[in-house]
């Protein structure tokens, strides 16, 4: 799936409402409890939730049950790599390549330790947000990430805490996939027009 249509799959104000109880729930949910939640009727919330699992925001599993009959499916949420429906090829040669590029404050390399690690974190969250279509700029000795265009600025301007807080988790999924010390500790909207930054911490 591309780049773009991954990116649209969050420009909706229900679907991040059901990612967000997906994640508060922290355990998977039936259709109708996603609907009761978000107050949707369950037909609607089917359509969301399957946009969602075909954008690998989401995951479905069937229901065990002792009854005969097609089992029920069961949501939860998909703790996201960087880019995770990039081709593997090219997110490894991106993540090399960025690696390379990053200016990492007080430490010796990007090649091995715990610089290794920071270095490896904010390439795939780098990714990550370019993949979401925020023009990201990471900037180490800042400790934050620079988004430099919003592809949900309507939405955002509507629905800010949302948008933002769901933004957060997945930029926190993203570098705990990864592994290392770097954090991603809250999220400055619209500090211009379009322009949000991303703190981090942690190294």
């Amino acid at each position: 799936m591309s780049a773009g249509i991954t990116g649209r799959t969050l420009a909706s104000a229900r679907r991040l409402a059901i990612l967000r109880f997906l994640r508060e729930a922290g355990e998977p949910a039936l259709v109708t409890e996603v609907a009761q939640a978000t107050g949707l009727h369950p037909n609607t919330a089917r359509e969301h939730l399957d946009r969602l699992v075909a954008s690998r925001f989401v995951e479905s599993t069937a229901e065990r049950r002792g009854t005969q009959g097609r089992p029920r499916l069961r949501y939860s949420i998909v703790r996201r790599r960087a880019a995770a429906t990039a081709d593997e090829r090219f997110r490894e040669a991106y993540l090399a390549s960025a690696r390379e590029g990053l200016d990492l404050p007080d430490q010796a390399s990007p090649d091995g330790g715990a610089a290794g690690e920071v270095a490896g974190q904010l390439a795939a969250l780098d990714l990550h947000l370019d993949d979401l279509g925020f023009a990201p700029e990471v900037a180490p000795a800042d400790r934050a990430v620079h988004l430099h265009r919003c592809p949900y600025a309507t939405l955002a301007h509507e629905r800010t805490e949302l948008l933002c807080e769901v933004h957060l988790d997945l930029a926190r999924d993203v570098l705990a996939a990864e592994g290392g010390p770097v954090t991603a500790e809250s999220l400055e909207p619209f500090v211009g027009p379009r322009h949000c930054v991303l703190h981090l911490d942690g190294f």
